[in-house]
């Protein structure tokens, strides 16, 4: 009896680390260059956001997704796309071997990739999944989480980033 009533706790626990935050209003956070200067992130509460939060230890994670957006670039003035790196998920790989990864998987792009030395964007919005994996989470222009995935997407992920990103091309 015990194990039936952990099945669905379980999965209302795993449910909440994967789609976490989603509706919630977020705050500026302070990243870094790839060159360690400290700035906001770009065009928060200016533009909408679609934010790929990637675990330099997973590096293969969602690359699907991003295969797709290579070739099928975000061009809108109403959204702005980039990556974060969070380099405290991968304590074990130098920085300076993420960073030159980082360099060459945008080079010849116009993408543009971000530093978050201490998984500071998870703990200030509470993105609590997102310590230890990738995430793609799409902010609007008023600072609210309208997409958060943490770890892999599947196709109804897809699916739902995708028509909250025509919505947000549709303003």
């Amino acid at each position: 009896m015990k194990r039936l009533l952990l099945i669905p706790i379980i999965a209302l626990f795993t449910t909440a680390l994967t789609y976490a935050q989603t509706g919630e209003s977020v705050h500026d956070v302070k990243i870094l260059t790839l060159q360690g200067d400290t700035i906001s992130l770009p065009y928060f509460k200016e533009k909408n956001l679609l934010l790929f939060y990637a675990d330099p230890s997973k590096p293969n994670e969602n690359q699907d997704i991003r295969n797709y957006f290579q070739s099928h670039p975000v061009n809108s003035s109403h959204i702005a796309s980039y990556g974060i790196i969070n380099m405290a998920a991968a304590p074990a790989i130098p920085n300076n071997i993420i960073i030159k990864r980082a360099q060459k998987a945008v080079a010849g792009s116009q993408s543009k990739v971000y530093i978050d030395p201490k998984s500071y964007l998870p703990k200030e919005w509470h993105l609590n999944g997102a310590m230890r994996n990738g995430a793609i989470i799409a902010v609007n222009k008023e600072g609210v989480i309208d997409f958060c995935k943490i770890g892999q997407l599947d196709s109804a992920d897809r699916s739902n980033m995708l028509s909250v990103l025509y919505k947000y091309n549709h303003e």
